[in-house]
């Protein structure tokens, strides 16, 4: 059927554009059939997360002092020097709510409805 077609006319035929056709026929060339089941487009890592070094810290931390919210934690690793790049206070938050030790706060929406006179 598409024998002897060229890539403009097979996108075409298929409704895609012809870049995508032919990163399918690299694809089929490097991998054959394998090669053009879908990939995951999640990507490999995180560069921004925090280190697990730091999240067991701020972790010690909480369970050592359960009254103690993310700003105390940030100062006290601040003031330790326990970890090399203290994270913010924002960090050691998400951090704490990643790991149930903290329940998260209800955001409230603004309010964009108010009536003119």
């Amino acid at each position: 059927m598409l024998a002897g077609a060229t890539v403009t006319e097979i996108a075409a035929s298929l409704g895609v554009s012809r870049q995508t056709v032919s990163g399918w026929k690299s694809r089929y060339a490097v991998s054959g059939l394998a090669g053009l089941a879908d990939r995951s487009r999640r990507p490999a890592s995180c560069p921004h997360q925090a280190s697990a070094e730091v999240e067991t810290a701020v972790c010690e931390l909480r369970r050592k002092h359960p009254r103690w919210g993310p700003r105390r934690i940030a100062h006290a690793l601040e003031r330790s020097g326990a970890v090399a790049p203290v994270p913010s206070r924002m960090t050691v938050y998400r951090i704490l709510v990643r790991h149930g030790l903290v329940k998260p706060g209800v955001r409230r929406r603004k309010r964009s409805d108010y009536k003119r006179w």
